[in-house]
């Protein structure tokens, strides 16, 4: 995970700051639901730092097949720009980034 150092000297990023916000708004009412963060979801800063901690936890492969080597071989700003296109366009749906490929833990298959 990519954190700065927070203090006086180092400003808090864009991103950092909005989710501080959702964080102290959902600790002031644990019955809240966010229902109109869509619009936040394809920020710029929001997607670039997405990026940047996968990049940086190593991510393996999405449900698209991309890897982070594709990714940076053909650019990683022509990548943010065009999810950022895709999620506002509404290409990109919570179905298609949650579908689940692993078989059920049985006894046949279990570790």
């Amino acid at each position: 995970m990519v954190h700065a150092r927070q203090g006086p000297t180092t400003p808090i990023d864009s991103s950092r700051q909005l989710q501080r916000r959702l964080y102290l708004a959902a600790k002031r009412s644990r019955n809240r639901r966010f229902h109109a963060l869509y619009d936040r979801i394809f920020r710029p800063d929001i997607l670039w730092r997405a990026w940047q901690e996968v990049r940086v936890n190593g991510g393996a492969a999405g449900v698209d097949g991309v890897t982070i080597e594709m990714v940076e071989r053909h650019g990683a700003e022509q990548f943010v720009e065009q999810i950022r296109q895709d999620l506002r366009a509404g290409h990109i749906t919570r179905s298609q980034c949650c579908e689940c490929t692993s078989p059920n833990r049985t006894v046949d298959n279990a570790p």
